[in-house]
């Protein structure tokens, strides 16, 4: 055992005494979320669970906007290309003035119903394309969602991790201080001890500076925490992370679950398609383009060339296309080259999934088994009852109950490192498989639909 391990276990008690002196409120998970939804102010601290955080930050995420900015646009151009499919009214006046020694008006009054309006292969097409976008707009939003939920779990254990190290740094502080004050008076002439000397207060100096170090990390985790649920770091209270258990899942299930769920994959799955579609409507660029209006013309009044009729007109323009000089051959092959890259990108991508998901798996498996056999180890308890036994009865003294003590307290500081594990490696599966901690402990139900607290 080195000696940063015997100084980060005295810290463990020092961990446990404040973790139960700073938890002021009683409230359950779903009471910190109503607390953080909620528009009423509170002077209390709030003790904030694993889930609670998700849910906030979700919440705090989706009120600013930054989970489904692309829906609207996507909605957006959906309804243009509705609205491009339906008859539009353009009123075109036009008055002409004669100069002559007869001079007349002549007066035209013409509605147009829309340039696309009789494109209708081409109206379909646009609207196909539109609903594609719309869709990949909704599966991103989806994925960020996932992405932000992962990010402030792994925040969660970061600002954990930050409030033990801070309190191990501490503990050493005190220790290596402690030590040097015992050295600080002390006038030698022994070349050794004035080493020691010298040594313990380079020490303390050290310890200092690491304990102001982790307290700074410790802030700027929380600070990040806080920022992502929307509250102030100094409202937060941290629960302790309930003792871990594998969710009722295992890797063939993960395997065939990602081929339905993973929304980068279908995403790129309905960009392929939308691209289909661009590259349908590229080839109608060789089709005629037709154009219907109505109008009214009054003629040439009091002139002696007014040889024009006058009343209500129908008008039907075709155009034909002769030659684009490779416009449109142009475009059809910008589309496929867009389509095939797509492809490609996804048979990357599907190929390098099950690798990263059995990974993530094992990973998960190994954070598990790790920790149930350091929990059921009876070794260190057992020492630490006989130690105890033997402290009692007067056969050792205080300072060898001391190690003793000190060895039990490092174990039970490294069964909550090793807890701490199987949720960080639990939050990197959910990123790969792209489901949510509430679908992973549901077994990766068959449904679309998210399981949401």
């Amino acid at each position: 055992m080195n000696r940063y391990r015997v100084v980060r276990i005295g810290a463990v008690v020092l961990v446990l005494l404040l973790a139960h002196d700073h938890v002021v409120a009683e409230e359950s998970s779903a009471t910190a979320t109503d607390y953080a939804l909620s528009t009423t102010p509170t002077n209390h601290p709030i003790l904030l669970s694993l889930d609670a955080c998700v849910v906030l930050a979700l919440h705090a995420a989706e009120t600013a906007g930054q989970l489904n900015g692309e829906v609207p646009q996507a909605e957006a151009q959906l309804r243009q290309a509705h609205s491009d499919s339906l008859p539009q009214l353009h009123l075109s006046p036009q008055i002409r003035a004669f100069l002559s020694d007869s001079s007349s008006t002549d007066l035209d009054i013409s509605v147009d119903l829309g340039e696309r309006f009789l494109e209708i292969p081409q109206n379909l097409a646009r609207r196909r394309i539109a609903r594609g976008r719309l869709d990949q707009a909704e599966q991103r939003a989806r994925r960020t969602s996932e992405q932000h939920a992962v990010k402030v779990q792994l925040a969660y254990l970061r600002c954990l991790s930050a409030q033990n190290d801070v309190q191990l740094a501490h503990a050493r502080w005190e220790s290596a201080h402690a030590a040097g004050e015992v050295w600080k008076d002390m006038t030698l002439e022994d070349p050794d001890l004035a080493e020691q000397q010298t040594m313990a207060t380079l020490e303390a100096r050290h310890a200092k500076d690491a304990y102001q170090d982790s307290e700074a990390i410790e802030e700027a985790c929380f600070g990040q925490l806080a920022m992502l649920c929307g509250l102030d770091p100094h409202d937060c209270l941290l629960e302790k992370l309930p003792r871990y258990a594998f969710p009722p899942i295992s890797l063939s299930r993960c395997l065939a679950w990602w081929q339905d769920h993973r929304t980068d994959v279908i995403a790129l799955e309905k960009q392929v398609t939308m691209m289909s579609e661009v590259i349908h409507l590229a080839r109608l660029g060789h089709w005629p383009r037709a154009r219907l209006g109505v109008g009214y013309d009054d003629g040439h009044s009091e002139s002696e060339f007014d040889d024009d009729p006058r009343g209500a007109f129908a008008m039907f323009a075709l155009s034909i296309p002769i030659w684009d000089a490779g416009h449109t051959r142009a475009r059809i092959d910008e589309a496929v080259a867009q389509r095939d890259a797509l492809l490609a990108r996804m048979a990357v991508m599907k190929n390098n999934i099950p690798s990263t998901v059995t990974d993530a798996f094992l990973q998960l498996r190994k954070s598990v088994q790790a920790f149930e056999r350091m929990s059921v180890d009876p070794k260190p308890e057992r020492c630490f009852e006989e130690a105890k036994a033997k402290f009692d009865n007067g056969d050792i003294s205080n300072i060898k109950f001391a190690v003793e003590r000190l060895l039990w307290d490092s174990h039970c500081a490294d069964i909550a490192e090793d807890n701490r594990a199987c949720y960080e490696a639990e939050a990197k599966l959910c990123e790969v498989l792209q489901a949510s901690r509430f679908e992973l402990s549901a077994g990766l139900p068959e449904t679309d639909a998210s399981v949401t607290p």
